[in-house]
């Protein structure tokens, strides 16, 4: 690989990174402090957008979070024919009939390389989403997944494999 593309893809998977541990951040922020939070809020947007925020944009941010109540209105339970799709962190206090919990990967979750406080935040983060089901949990996984090298070969989470208390509750379906 010659250098312009291996630096290319580095700083592609550092923006990617950088942006996945700003809204990380983000989404632990506890509701009623969003208000605070511009300046993290607006780091991913321009990391999304760079140069494209404005003053207007930080008054419409304001007056959209600084209202606890119209945030907690803005959660709508799923219709009968219809499915909620949320992040673990937006799922913390929620209960469904049945849950599906995604990405329950080796070196996704907890995350490769994490430090102690990512590893146990990885596994608070998990815990909240396998405790969100009333009848059904579902963790798919699949036999292969992607990452900045391709397509590899998957494994399942230490979470799911390690954990003794789960094992006895799992029952792993091949298709």
């Amino acid at each position: 690989m010659d250098n312009g593309k291996n630096c290319r893809r580095n700083v592609k998977t550092t923006k990617r990174n950088q942006g996945l541990a700003l809204v990380d951040d983000f989404f632990g922020v506890r509701e009623e402090d969003l208000v605070n939070q511009t300046d993290l809020a607006f780091a991913i947007a321009d990391l999304c957008g760079p140069g494209l925020g404005c003053d207007e944009d930080i008054e419409a941010y304001c007056s959209t979070v600084k209202d606890v109540d119209i945030l907690r209105r803005g959660f709508r339970p799923a219709q009968s024919d219809e499915i909620n799709v949320l992040t673990y962190h937006k799922a913390k206090g929620l209960e469904f009939d049945i849950v599906f919990c995604l990405e329950a990967y080796r070196f996704i979750m907890p995350p490769y390389k994490g430090v102690q406080k990512d590893i146990e935040q990885s596994l608070g983060m998990h815990y909240v989403g396998i405790t969100r089901a009333k009848k059904a949990c579902y963790i798919a996984l699949g036999s292969q997944r992607h990452n900045k090298d391709g397509l590899r070969d998957a494994e399942p989470s230490e979470f799911l494999t390690k954990n003794e208390a789960l094992k006895g509750l799992r029952r792993d379906v091949h298709w």
